[in-house]
Protein backbone atom coordinates (compact mmCIF):
# COMPACT_ATOMS: atom_id res chain seq x y z
CA UNK A 1 0.00 0.00 0.00
CA UNK A 2 1.55 3.68 -0.68
CA UNK A 3 2.60 4.75 2.32
CA UNK A 4 1.44 8.25 2.38
CA UNK A 5 -1.63 6.77 1.99
CA UNK A 6 -1.48 4.60 4.72
CA UNK A 7 -0.39 7.40 6.83
CA UNK A 8 -3.36 9.24 6.31
CA UNK A 9 -5.69 6.33 6.89
CA UNK A 10 -4.01 5.64 10.45
CA UNK A 11 -4.25 9.52 11.04
CA UNK A 12 -7.85 9.19 10.48
CA UNK A 13 -8.29 5.62 12.32
CA UNK A 14 -6.31 7.21 15.77
CA UNK A 15 -8.25 10.39 15.50
CA UNK A 16 -11.32 8.71 15.00
CA UNK A 17 -10.77 6.37 17.81
CA UNK A 18 -9.87 8.55 20.12
CA UNK A 19 -12.47 10.48 19.75
CA UNK A 20 -14.99 7.43 20.60
CA UNK A 21 -15.34 6.47 16.74
CA UNK A 22 -15.05 2.63 15.93
CA UNK A 23 -13.99 0.35 12.98
CA UNK A 24 -14.34 -3.03 12.36
CA UNK A 25 -11.29 -4.35 12.81
CA UNK A 26 -11.62 -6.58 9.27
CA UNK A 27 -13.14 -3.56 7.66
CA UNK A 28 -9.90 -2.43 5.28
CA UNK A 29 -9.74 1.15 3.63
CA UNK A 30 -8.63 0.16 -0.41
CA UNK A 31 -7.07 2.89 -2.31
CA UNK A 32 -9.06 3.22 -5.10
CA UNK A 33 -8.83 6.32 -8.09
CA UNK A 34 -12.20 7.95 -6.84
CA UNK A 35 -10.89 7.77 -3.35
CA UNK A 36 -11.13 4.43 -0.63
CA UNK A 37 -13.55 2.20 -0.45
CA UNK A 38 -13.84 -0.18 2.23
CA UNK A 39 -13.10 -3.77 2.20
CA UNK A 40 -13.58 -6.62 4.33
CA UNK A 41 -10.60 -8.76 5.36
CA UNK A 42 -11.64 -11.19 6.70
CA UNK A 43 -16.00 -12.83 6.38
CA UNK A 44 -17.88 -10.98 8.39
CA UNK A 45 -21.45 -12.01 9.43
CA UNK A 46 -24.71 -10.73 8.50
CA UNK A 47 -26.40 -8.03 11.22
CA UNK A 48 -22.99 -6.64 12.79
CA UNK A 49 -21.81 -3.45 13.47
CA UNK A 50 -18.86 -1.83 10.69
CA UNK A 51 -18.66 1.52 11.94
CA UNK A 52 -20.12 4.11 14.27
CA UNK A 53 -19.67 7.78 14.51
CA UNK A 54 -20.12 9.85 17.94
CA UNK A 55 -22.11 12.81 17.86
CA UNK A 56 -19.31 14.45 18.56
CA UNK A 57 -17.48 14.35 15.64
CA UNK A 58 -20.51 14.96 13.28
CA UNK A 59 -20.17 18.37 11.41
CA UNK A 60 -23.49 19.74 12.16
CA UNK A 61 -24.48 23.86 11.81
CA UNK A 62 -24.06 24.71 15.86
CA UNK A 63 -20.46 23.09 15.65
CA UNK A 64 -19.15 24.63 12.59
CA UNK A 65 -21.45 28.23 13.84
CA UNK A 66 -19.24 27.85 16.78
CA UNK A 67 -15.56 27.66 15.20
CA UNK A 68 -16.78 30.21 12.43
CA UNK A 69 -17.51 32.45 15.37
CA UNK A 70 -14.37 31.91 17.49
CA UNK A 71 -11.69 31.28 14.25
CA UNK A 72 -12.82 34.87 12.70
CA UNK A 73 -13.40 36.66 16.40
CA UNK A 74 -16.57 37.51 15.17
CA UNK A 75 -19.97 38.13 17.50
CA UNK A 76 -22.40 36.67 15.12
CA UNK A 77 -22.49 35.17 12.13
CA UNK A 78 -24.35 37.26 8.92
CA UNK A 79 -27.66 36.69 8.49
CA UNK A 80 -28.77 34.73 5.46
CA UNK A 81 -25.77 32.47 5.56
CA UNK A 82 -27.54 28.91 4.44
CA UNK A 83 -26.22 25.54 6.48
CA UNK A 84 -24.53 24.65 3.41
CA UNK A 85 -22.33 28.23 3.67
CA UNK A 86 -21.72 27.30 7.22
CA UNK A 87 -20.47 23.88 6.87
CA UNK A 88 -18.38 24.74 3.42
CA UNK A 89 -17.23 27.89 5.22
CA UNK A 90 -16.60 25.14 8.18
CA UNK A 91 -14.41 22.85 5.75
CA UNK A 92 -12.81 25.46 4.06
CA UNK A 93 -11.05 27.05 6.86
CA UNK A 94 -9.43 24.01 7.39
CA UNK A 95 -7.42 24.61 4.07
CA UNK A 96 -7.15 28.07 4.22
CA UNK A 97 -5.08 27.81 7.69
CA UNK A 98 -3.36 24.25 6.96
CA UNK A 99 -0.36 25.75 5.89
CA UNK A 100 -0.07 27.93 9.10
CA UNK A 101 2.69 27.67 11.71
CA UNK A 102 -0.74 28.76 14.16
CA UNK A 103 -3.67 26.28 12.93
CA UNK A 104 -6.74 26.92 14.75
CA UNK A 105 -7.49 24.10 17.63
CA UNK A 106 -10.97 24.09 17.28
CA UNK A 107 -10.76 23.42 13.21
CA UNK A 108 -11.54 19.48 14.39
CA UNK A 109 -11.64 17.74 11.35
CA UNK A 110 -8.58 17.87 9.25
CA UNK A 111 -7.67 14.44 9.61
CA UNK A 112 -10.86 13.53 7.98
CA UNK A 113 -11.05 16.06 5.45
CA UNK A 114 -7.24 14.41 4.26
CA UNK A 115 -10.03 10.71 3.96
CA UNK A 116 -11.83 12.18 1.42
CA UNK A 117 -11.30 12.31 -2.17
CA UNK A 118 -9.16 15.13 -4.09
CA UNK A 119 -10.88 17.87 -6.26
CA UNK A 120 -9.36 16.08 -9.48
CA UNK A 121 -11.32 12.82 -7.91
CA UNK A 122 -14.49 14.31 -8.30
CA UNK A 123 -17.02 13.02 -10.68
CA UNK A 124 -20.16 15.47 -10.59
CA UNK A 125 -21.25 16.86 -13.51
CA UNK A 126 -19.86 20.94 -11.79
CA UNK A 127 -16.64 18.85 -12.40
CA UNK A 128 -16.96 17.94 -15.99
CA UNK A 129 -15.30 19.32 -18.85
CA UNK A 130 -16.27 21.58 -21.32
CA UNK A 131 -16.87 18.36 -23.76
CA UNK A 132 -18.13 16.31 -21.00
CA UNK A 133 -20.99 18.61 -19.73
CA UNK A 134 -22.00 19.71 -23.78
CA UNK A 135 -22.82 15.52 -24.14
CA UNK A 136 -25.83 16.33 -21.73
CA UNK A 137 -27.31 19.32 -23.44
CA UNK A 138 -30.61 19.13 -23.96
CA UNK A 139 -31.26 17.06 -21.00
CA UNK A 140 -32.47 18.26 -17.43
CA UNK A 141 -29.40 17.40 -15.77
CA UNK A 142 -27.65 19.75 -18.16
CA UNK A 143 -29.64 22.62 -16.99
CA UNK A 144 -29.69 21.38 -13.19
CA UNK A 145 -26.13 21.31 -13.63
CA UNK A 146 -25.95 25.16 -14.57
CA UNK A 147 -28.60 26.19 -12.09
CA UNK A 148 -26.71 24.22 -9.25
CA UNK A 149 -23.11 26.28 -10.36
CA UNK A 150 -24.87 29.90 -10.49
CA UNK A 151 -26.38 28.81 -6.93
CA UNK A 152 -23.16 27.92 -4.89
CA UNK A 153 -20.83 30.59 -7.07
CA UNK A 154 -23.07 33.08 -5.30
CA UNK A 155 -22.93 31.46 -2.22
CA UNK A 156 -19.51 31.36 -2.14
CA UNK A 157 -19.24 35.03 -3.47
CA UNK A 158 -21.47 36.06 -0.45
CA UNK A 159 -19.24 34.24 2.03
CA UNK A 160 -16.06 35.53 0.63
CA UNK A 161 -17.02 39.25 0.87
CA UNK A 162 -17.71 38.75 4.66
CA UNK A 163 -14.15 37.23 4.78
CA UNK A 164 -11.92 39.28 3.12
CA UNK A 165 -13.67 42.35 5.62
CA UNK A 166 -12.69 39.96 9.16
CA UNK A 167 -8.77 40.37 9.24
CA UNK A 168 -6.71 39.07 6.93
CA UNK A 169 -8.06 39.97 3.65
CA UNK A 170 -5.09 38.67 1.32
CA UNK A 171 -5.27 35.22 3.63
CA UNK A 172 -8.99 35.10 2.47
CA UNK A 173 -8.38 36.17 -1.47
CA UNK A 174 -5.62 33.27 -1.96
CA UNK A 175 -7.42 30.69 0.07
CA UNK A 176 -10.76 31.03 0.26
CA UNK A 177 -11.04 29.92 -3.45
CA UNK A 178 -14.26 29.33 -5.83
CA UNK A 179 -12.58 25.41 -6.23
CA UNK A 180 -12.09 25.22 -2.89
CA UNK A 181 -16.07 25.76 -1.70
CA UNK A 182 -16.88 23.58 -4.91
CA UNK A 183 -15.15 20.51 -3.32
CA UNK A 184 -16.37 21.26 0.08
CA UNK A 185 -20.18 21.84 -1.42
CA UNK A 186 -19.67 18.40 -2.95
CA UNK A 187 -18.59 16.30 0.36
CA UNK A 188 -21.84 17.75 1.56
CA UNK A 189 -23.86 16.50 -1.54
CA UNK A 190 -22.52 13.55 -1.73
CA UNK A 191 -21.94 12.32 2.17
CA UNK A 192 -24.44 13.92 4.21
CA UNK A 193 -27.11 12.54 6.14
CA UNK A 194 -30.10 14.07 7.33
CA UNK A 195 -29.82 16.42 10.84
CA UNK A 196 -32.80 14.50 12.08
CA UNK A 197 -30.72 11.69 12.85
CA UNK A 198 -29.19 13.61 15.78
CA UNK A 199 -32.40 15.14 16.84
CA UNK A 200 -34.31 14.04 20.48
CA UNK A 201 -36.02 11.63 18.12
CA UNK A 202 -33.63 10.06 15.44
CA UNK A 203 -35.13 9.26 12.06
CA UNK A 204 -34.03 9.46 8.47
CA UNK A 205 -36.87 11.04 7.20
CA UNK A 206 -35.72 14.57 5.96
CA UNK A 207 -38.02 17.47 7.57
CA UNK A 208 -38.54 20.92 6.36
CA UNK A 209 -36.07 22.16 9.06
CA UNK A 210 -33.58 19.65 8.57
CA UNK A 211 -30.58 20.10 6.72
CA UNK A 212 -26.90 18.00 5.73
CA UNK A 213 -24.75 17.05 8.31
CA UNK A 214 -21.66 15.22 8.13
CA UNK A 215 -20.88 11.71 9.66
CA UNK A 216 -17.15 10.83 9.42
CA UNK A 217 -16.15 7.66 8.81
CA UNK A 218 -20.29 6.32 7.76
CA UNK A 219 -19.85 8.03 4.92
CA UNK A 220 -16.88 6.56 3.78
CA UNK A 221 -19.14 3.16 2.60
CA UNK A 222 -20.33 3.18 -1.11
CA UNK A 223 -24.15 3.06 -2.34
CA UNK A 224 -25.49 -0.43 -3.12
CA UNK A 225 -28.70 -0.15 -4.35
CA UNK A 226 -31.34 -2.67 -2.41
CA UNK A 227 -28.48 -3.37 0.34
CA UNK A 228 -30.90 -4.66 4.11
CA UNK A 229 -28.81 -2.36 6.11
CA UNK A 230 -29.75 -0.12 9.72
CA UNK A 231 -28.35 3.31 10.81
CA UNK A 232 -29.13 3.03 14.31
CA UNK A 233 -28.34 5.52 16.95
CA UNK A 234 -26.86 3.53 19.97
CA UNK A 235 -25.41 5.22 23.26
CA UNK A 236 -21.82 5.01 23.40
CA UNK A 237 -19.05 3.68 25.89
CA UNK A 238 -16.94 6.40 27.80
CA UNK A 239 -13.92 7.80 26.53
CA UNK A 240 -12.43 8.50 29.48
CA UNK A 241 -12.19 7.08 33.23
CA UNK A 242 -15.07 8.18 35.57
CA UNK A 243 -17.34 9.53 32.54
CA UNK A 244 -20.65 8.70 33.17
CA UNK A 245 -21.89 5.83 30.86
CA UNK A 246 -24.34 6.36 28.28
CA UNK A 247 -23.72 10.14 28.08
CA UNK A 248 -22.70 10.22 24.36
CA UNK A 249 -24.51 9.07 21.27
CA UNK A 250 -23.66 7.88 18.25
CA UNK A 251 -24.56 6.47 14.82
CA UNK A 252 -23.97 3.01 13.96
CA UNK A 253 -23.97 1.67 10.26
CA UNK A 254 -25.28 -1.95 10.38
CA UNK A 255 -24.23 -4.23 7.39
CA UNK A 256 -27.65 -7.27 7.41
CA UNK A 257 -25.75 -9.44 4.87
CA UNK A 258 -22.86 -11.44 5.20
CA UNK A 259 -19.44 -10.44 3.74
CA UNK A 260 -16.89 -12.26 1.93
CA UNK A 261 -12.92 -11.50 2.46
CA UNK A 262 -12.48 -9.31 -0.34
CA UNK A 263 -15.85 -7.39 -0.75
CA UNK A 264 -16.87 -4.13 -0.79
CA UNK A 265 -18.82 -3.14 2.40
CA UNK A 266 -21.31 -0.96 1.31
CA UNK A 267 -24.08 1.13 2.43
CA UNK A 268 -27.75 1.73 1.14
CA UNK A 269 -28.83 5.50 0.10
CA UNK A 270 -31.87 4.58 -0.78
CA UNK A 271 -33.51 4.73 -4.35
CA UNK A 272 -32.28 7.38 -6.39
CA UNK A 273 -32.33 8.04 -10.14
CA UNK A 274 -29.00 8.42 -11.89
CA UNK A 275 -29.82 12.52 -12.45
CA UNK A 276 -29.42 12.96 -8.53
CA UNK A 277 -26.77 10.36 -8.40
CA UNK A 278 -24.74 12.27 -10.65
CA UNK A 279 -25.56 15.17 -9.95
CA UNK A 280 -25.52 15.41 -6.16
CA UNK A 281 -23.05 12.07 -6.02
CA UNK A 282 -20.90 11.84 -8.94
CA UNK A 283 -21.73 8.11 -10.11
CA UNK A 284 -24.34 6.13 -11.60
CA UNK A 285 -26.23 3.15 -11.91
CA UNK A 286 -26.31 1.09 -15.21
CA UNK A 287 -30.20 0.45 -15.62
CA UNK A 288 -31.22 2.05 -12.82
CA UNK A 289 -34.75 1.22 -12.50
CA UNK A 290 -34.98 4.34 -10.34
CA UNK A 291 -34.63 6.82 -13.21
CA UNK A 292 -37.00 9.59 -13.50
CA UNK A 293 -37.22 12.09 -16.23
CA UNK A 294 -38.57 15.84 -15.38
CA UNK A 295 -40.29 17.64 -17.78
CA UNK A 296 -41.59 21.39 -17.54
CA UNK A 297 -44.88 21.61 -19.10
CA UNK A 298 -46.08 25.36 -20.63
CA UNK A 299 -45.43 28.14 -21.28
CA UNK A 300 -46.39 31.42 -21.98
CA UNK A 301 -48.21 33.48 -24.58
CA UNK A 302 -46.35 33.31 -27.91
CA UNK A 303 -44.58 30.50 -26.45
CA UNK A 304 -43.59 27.52 -29.05
CA UNK A 305 -44.55 24.79 -26.27
CA UNK A 306 -47.16 23.02 -26.80
CA UNK A 307 -49.00 23.51 -23.52
CA UNK A 308 -49.70 27.01 -23.63
CA UNK A 309 -50.33 28.79 -19.30
CA UNK A 310 -48.12 28.61 -16.51
CA UNK A 311 -44.97 26.19 -16.32
CA UNK A 312 -45.75 22.76 -14.26
CA UNK A 313 -43.28 20.09 -13.78
CA UNK A 314 -43.77 16.26 -13.92
CA UNK A 315 -41.41 13.32 -12.94
CA UNK A 316 -41.80 10.16 -14.83
CA UNK A 317 -40.16 7.08 -14.45
CA UNK A 318 -39.45 3.66 -16.34
CA UNK A 319 -42.35 2.21 -17.76
CA UNK A 320 -43.63 5.48 -18.21
CA UNK A 321 -44.45 5.14 -14.11
CA UNK A 322 -46.08 8.47 -13.03
CA UNK A 323 -47.31 9.68 -16.57
CA UNK A 324 -50.81 9.74 -15.57
CA UNK A 325 -50.24 13.54 -14.17
CA UNK A 326 -48.68 14.41 -17.04
CA UNK A 327 -51.58 13.28 -18.90
CA UNK A 328 -54.31 14.16 -17.53
CA UNK A 329 -52.58 17.68 -17.42
CA UNK A 330 -52.34 17.24 -21.57
CA UNK A 331 -56.12 16.28 -21.91
CA UNK A 332 -57.87 19.20 -19.39
CA UNK A 333 -55.79 21.72 -21.47
CA UNK A 334 -56.53 20.23 -25.09
CA UNK A 335 -60.24 19.85 -23.79
CA UNK A 336 -60.28 23.50 -22.33
CA UNK A 337 -58.87 24.77 -25.70
CA UNK A 338 -61.07 22.86 -28.51
CA UNK A 339 -63.92 24.10 -29.68
CA UNK A 340 -67.13 22.07 -30.67
CA UNK A 341 -67.75 21.45 -34.64
CA UNK A 342 -72.36 22.35 -35.37
CA UNK A 343 -73.87 19.58 -34.49
CA UNK A 344 -70.82 17.56 -32.37
CA UNK A 345 -71.67 15.49 -29.47
CA UNK A 346 -70.04 15.78 -26.21
CA UNK A 347 -68.68 11.89 -27.01
CA UNK A 348 -67.76 12.72 -30.02
CA UNK A 349 -65.42 15.84 -28.56
CA UNK A 350 -64.18 13.49 -25.95
CA UNK A 351 -62.77 10.85 -28.47
CA UNK A 352 -60.99 13.77 -30.15
CA UNK A 353 -60.06 15.52 -27.50
CA UNK A 354 -57.98 12.37 -26.65
CA UNK A 355 -56.65 11.96 -29.83
CA UNK A 356 -55.40 15.19 -30.29
CA UNK A 357 -54.41 14.93 -26.64
CA UNK A 358 -52.51 11.51 -27.19
CA UNK A 359 -50.68 13.37 -30.63
CA UNK A 360 -49.33 16.17 -27.79
CA UNK A 361 -48.10 13.97 -25.93
CA UNK A 362 -46.17 11.84 -28.60
CA UNK A 363 -44.78 14.91 -30.17
CA UNK A 364 -43.66 16.11 -26.54
CA UNK A 365 -41.95 13.37 -25.96
CA UNK A 366 -40.22 12.59 -29.71
CA UNK A 367 -38.96 16.63 -29.71
CA UNK A 368 -37.14 15.43 -26.65
CA UNK A 369 -35.84 12.51 -27.98
CA UNK A 370 -34.52 13.76 -30.85
CA UNK A 371 -32.13 16.27 -28.82
CA UNK A 372 -30.91 13.39 -26.74
CA UNK A 373 -27.43 11.68 -27.92
CA UNK A 374 -27.35 8.19 -28.23
CA UNK A 375 -25.91 6.16 -26.08
CA UNK A 376 -23.49 4.85 -28.44
CA UNK A 377 -22.38 7.99 -29.74
CA UNK A 378 -21.60 9.11 -26.61
CA UNK A 379 -19.22 6.31 -25.35
CA UNK A 380 -17.22 6.74 -28.84
CA UNK A 381 -16.77 9.90 -28.01
CA UNK A 382 -12.98 11.29 -27.70
CA UNK A 383 -11.45 13.06 -25.48
CA UNK A 384 -13.30 12.18 -22.38
CA UNK A 385 -12.71 10.39 -19.44
CA UNK A 386 -14.47 7.41 -19.63
CA UNK A 387 -15.86 7.38 -16.55
CA UNK A 388 -17.78 10.53 -16.74
CA UNK A 389 -19.02 9.05 -20.16
CA UNK A 390 -20.34 5.62 -18.53
CA UNK A 391 -22.30 8.11 -16.64
CA UNK A 392 -23.43 10.27 -19.30
CA UNK A 393 -24.69 6.67 -20.84
CA UNK A 394 -25.85 5.34 -18.35
CA UNK A 395 -27.98 8.58 -17.45
CA UNK A 396 -29.08 8.77 -21.59
CA UNK A 397 -30.22 5.49 -21.26
CA UNK A 398 -32.79 5.76 -18.50
CA UNK A 399 -34.47 9.06 -20.27
CA UNK A 400 -34.51 7.44 -23.61
CA UNK A 401 -36.07 4.79 -22.04
CA UNK A 402 -38.68 6.52 -19.84
CA UNK A 403 -39.61 8.56 -23.15
CA UNK A 404 -40.08 5.52 -25.13
CA UNK A 405 -42.20 4.18 -22.61
CA UNK A 406 -44.01 7.33 -22.69
CA UNK A 407 -44.56 7.28 -26.41
CA UNK A 408 -46.27 3.70 -25.90
CA UNK A 409 -48.76 5.16 -23.20
CA UNK A 410 -49.87 7.86 -26.10
CA UNK A 411 -50.16 5.22 -28.60
CA UNK A 412 -51.99 3.31 -26.04
CA UNK A 413 -54.22 6.28 -25.44
CA UNK A 414 -54.65 6.97 -29.25
CA UNK A 415 -55.84 2.99 -29.54
CA UNK A 416 -58.34 3.10 -27.05
CA UNK A 417 -59.95 6.85 -28.61
CA UNK A 418 -60.05 4.99 -32.26
CA UNK A 419 -61.78 1.75 -30.75
CA UNK A 420 -64.08 3.96 -28.67
CA UNK A 421 -64.70 5.98 -32.15
CA UNK A 422 -65.66 2.84 -33.91
CA UNK A 423 -67.60 1.86 -31.50
CA UNK A 424 -69.99 5.05 -31.16
CA UNK A 425 -70.08 5.07 -35.47
CA UNK A 426 -68.02 8.41 -35.33
CA UNK A 427 -66.00 8.69 -37.98
CA UNK A 428 -62.47 10.07 -37.78
CA UNK A 429 -60.86 12.26 -40.25
CA UNK A 430 -57.40 11.29 -41.44
CA UNK A 431 -54.78 13.85 -41.16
Amino acid sequence: MDPIISETVESFRSWFTTNGGFFHTDAHFQPVPSGHNIIAGKEIPPDTTIVTCPFRLVVTKELVTRTILTVLKIDEIPSGWTERQLICTYICLHWVFEASPEFPKSLAHLPYLKMLPKPEQLLTPLHFSEKELELCRGSHLHTATGERREALQNEWQICLDYLITTSDADLYKRGYTWDQYLTAATYVSSRSFPSTLISGNPSVVVSKDSYPVLFPGVDFLNHGRGLPVSWVVDRLPPTDPGEELGRHLGLSLLIHSPSRPGEELLNNYGAKPNSELILGYGFSLEGNPDDTIVLSIGGGPGSSAPIPGDKEVWEVGRKARGVEGVWNRVFNIVSSNSIPEEGEGPEAMRVENQLDAANTLSEMCQAYLDRLPQVSDILNTSSCRPEALKMIAHYMEGQRDILESMLKFAEGKEGEAVEEAHKLGIELECE
